[in-house]
């Protein structure tokens, strides 16, 4: 949800929005890859396939997002009037944040019913 509001105040090229935007993705980034390094606490179910696939995805759409944030960055810095091109990159950045968001409510979405099937096949109640 704290991205939405990001997304709104980074597209308002509001500067702390911005560098929070670079922020937001590097962390996104790392915690994808901490977890696919399996440095976090693991659950008795393997990783799906699907959920591995997604992480991964969440990690590539991460990138080209820190630098969106940081060239959006430098742009407001320069007080640059706006071209097609960073228009352009400020599209590309809400797409990507979009996309993010979609990438995590998935990944969830899919660790918290995947979690319980495999419980419910293991014969565990409630």
């Amino acid at each position: 949800l704290g991205s939405l509001v990001l997304a709104f105040f980074a597209y308002k090229q509001r500067p702390w929005a911005l560098s929070m935007a670079f922020a937001a993705a590097l962390g996104f980034f790392g915690v994808y890859a901490i977890d696919l390094a399996q440095i976090f606490p693991r659950s008795p179910t393997p990783m799906s396939f699907a959920l591995a696939l997604i992480e991964v995805l969440g990690m590539t759409a991460a990138v080209p997002l820190m630098f969106a944030a940081r060239n959006a960055r430098a742009d407001a810095n320069h007080h640059t009037t706006r071209s097609k091109k960073s228009a352009l990159r400020y599209a590309t950045a809400a797409t990507l944040a979009v996309v993010g968001i979609v990438i995590v409510w998935f990944a969830t979405d899919a660790a918290m019913s995947g979690g319980e099937l495999s419980v419910q096949n293991q014969g565990y109640t409630n």
